[in-house]
């Protein structure tokens, strides 16, 4: 009877229906209940009666081992653990205050699923409750930040960890509901990231969508067509390993049983190069020459409407974030992340030469070897980037003040959609080897003048450390010099990007149109 439990937890665990829904039809009828239209509800009526059916098979399995004597001894058989499992699949759809009437399968409203009883945990008499008992709460709302907090407090992950995970916990409660971190199971996860599949790429946008139960917007999305855009697998992974290495700390500290396997295996799915066989660089592949030469006669560059109608041609010219960001991204190479997030005191001297430093400790880098110190480009210099942006300004102003973080700390998603529009209306596509469409707006730009360097005769360390790539040949190329000369190569060899912009010619429209200067701060 067991092992038809772990049959059905794994068939549902790998995506397949374990009932269909004229079994869930005859269920609701013969509870006296009308059987919704609706496919999200009936999904989830489909993975509650599976739980049900594999909680009912480890409850007999525990019973008759019992029966049986089978309990105890040597050769015992786990029916603790059997009745222990059964409980928690059976915790998500019972309500606190009617113990054992199942929860309704679609929630009510945006409100969260109501909770089960918590868990209380079991100590010996005469002992003390576990720190995290006493200090995490009862509820895995704030189990969840509690745990992550704790991780920040031993190094193991940024300060900003907590907020990163609001978006991904959120998804969970509404998904899975809010119970004692020991009532969740790997099913849970594999319902969650079953759901996450189903998510519309954009969702909970403005006040009023953020207002809507997450499976109230895959329902509207799929009332639309079952052919919408999803999110990508890469988000869907995100979200799963946000939540995953919470459980895995539990695990760590005993609050979960060391045993129990992670609730994330086997549920990530494949992305990029694993899913169409081509190489990293062919998977994002940059903008040619001719595309980059085509964007810098945009609007923003030649004149725009005005500061909100950017996309349309007009006399007014605005140096502002989305001006300097491709240019940065093409001639500096850097992650736009990178750029969006600098303040002024990031911008340094050094024996006559400026730069971008992102070796300082704030600034927030995608790895180690993100750290590095970017000299300006001569063109950079040339559009008067620092007298326009950096000059007389306090050291800690952001260098584009326009720009705010959002609820993930990320201050570059708004201006990357942004850029992406311009491409759109210029028409701009990019187009792999296998003759599939890539998205991306700024990356290209930073693929484009890595390409370049490449294509020179210049070594792959002195590439890596503009980039902020690791390998062994930077670190080589690192110790034949000390850091003033080592800057002054870095230099001559962004120098060598030959980037198809007319910087005399974006000068000459930005003095045209000097009485719509606008510094943005």
């Amino acid at each position: 009877m067991a092992s038809l439990a772990d049959g059905v937890l794994h068939r549902q665990g790998d995506g397949f229906a374990v009932v269909d829904d004229e079994f869930v039809t005859e269920k609701f009828e013969l509870a006296g209940m009308t059987p919704s239209a609706d496919p999200m509800a009936m999904r989830i009526a489909r993975n509650a009666l599976s739980a049900g059916m594999a909680a009912h098979y480890l409850e007999t399995a525990a019973d008759l081992a019992r029966m049986g004597g089978h309990d105890r001894g040597f050769f015992k058989l786990p029916v603790s653990e059997w009745e222990e499992r059964a409980a928690r699949l059976l915790a998500p759809y019972v309500d606190a205050d009617t113990a054992g009437v199942p929860s309704s399968p679609l929630p009510q409203g945006s409100d969260q699923p109501s909770p089960v009883e918590k868990h209380e945990p079991s100590s010996p008499p005469g002992s003390v409750l576990s720190k995290f008992d006493r200090e995490a709460g009862p509820s895995f709302s704030t189990q969840a930040n509690y745990i992550v907090s704790e991780r920040v407090k031993a190094n193991q992950v940024g300060p900003d960890a907590v907020r990163n995970l609001g978006p991904s916990l959120r998804l969970w409660l509404q998904i899975c509901g809010d119970f004692d971190i020991r009532a969740y199971s790997a099913q849970h996860m594999a319902e969650f990231r079953s759901v996450l599949i189903d998510l519309p790429k954009l969702y909970w946008r403005s006040e009023a969508e953020q207002a809507k139960h997450i499976l109230q917007v895959i329902v509207e999305a799929r009332a639309k067509g079952t052919d919408y855009v999803r999110v990508s697998p890469k988000t869907v992974n995100k979200h799963v390993s946000n939540l995953n290495s919470v459980f895995e700390y539990a695990r760590a500290i005993r609050v979960i049983d060391r045993m129990v396997p992670s609730f994330a295996e086997g549920l990530y799915l494949e992305t990029g190069s694993d899913v169409s066989g081509l190489e990293v660089h062919e998977e994002r592949p940059g903008y040619t020459h001719g595309q980059v030469q085509l964007f810098f006669t945009h609007p923003v560059y030649t004149g725009r409407k005005s500061a909100y109608f950017y996309n349309e041609p007009g006399q007014v010219i605005i140096r502002d974030a989305l001006y300097w960001l491709p240019l940065l991204a093409c001639y500096q190479l850097m992650r736009r992340e990178e750029i969006c997030q600098l303040r002024v005191r990031h911008i340094r001297q050094q024996g006559g030469i400026w730069y971008f430093d992102l070796m300082q400790r704030d600034v927030k880098v995608k790895r180690g070897s993100s750290r590095r110190r970017v000299p300006f480009h001569d063109a950079i210099v040339q559009l008067r980037f620092l007298q326009e942006v950096v000059l007389g300004r306090d050291a800690d102003e952001l260098l584009f003040p326009e720009l705010a973080p959002n609820a993930k700390g990320t201050y570059s998603d708004a201006m990357g959609k942004r850029v992406g529009r311009m491409v759109d209306s210029l028409g701009i596509r990019l187009i792999r080897v296998d003759a599939t469409e890539a998205d991306g707006a700024l990356h290209p730009f930073r693929h484009h003048g890595i390409t370049q360097l490449e294509n020179q005769d210049i070594k792959g360390g002195i590439i890596d450390a503009l980039s902020g790539h690791s390998s062994k040949d930077r670190r080589s190329e690192r110790r034949r010099y000390t850091d003033e000369i080592y800057l002054t190569v870095l230099r001559d060899t962004i120098n060598r990007l030959e980037i198809p912009v007319d910087v005399e010619a974006l000068n000459r429209k930005w003095k045209q149109n000097g009485a719509s200067k606008v510094r943005g701060h």
